[in-house]
């Protein structure tokens, strides 16, 4: 698979099963699809915060742990570290076989002047 294959594939849906836990079957899947469907997963968590306010990223982080993904369901976690009026601070980890195969940190800010 070229690059351009990999940032063009359609990813799969992320299934919410609760605000800070979403999962996705996957057969196989490159390190730039997982780290899609991270963000994706903590996108969808500071959406579930920031109701109908928006939250907007502002800063993304993410951290491989070298361990190979060998197709199963991957599970993505995320919590709140803090919260401001405008900030949201989170952290994300894909879990895999109980294996942790990725970290992601991020920050958000919330509310209808997002965009500024």
């Amino acid at each position: 698979m070229t690059h351009a294959d990999a940032t063009s594939q359609q990813l799969p849906p992320l299934k919410i099963r609760a605000p800070g836990e979403a999962v996705v079957a996957l057969t196989e899947a490159s390190e730039t699809v997982l780290s899609a469907l991270m963000i994706d997963a903590l996108k969808a968590h500071a959406a579930s915060i920031a109701g109908e306010d928006a939250a907007h990223t502002v800063s993304l982080s993410l951290d491989m742990t070298g361990e190979r993904f060998s197709g199963d369901e991957a599970v993505f976690r995320s919590a709140v570290d803090r919260q401001t009026r405008s900030l949201l601070f989170m952290a994300c980890t894909l879990l895999c076989g109980g294996r942790v195969l990725m970290k992601a940190t991020g920050i958000f800010k919330l509310g209808q002047d997002a965009t500024r």
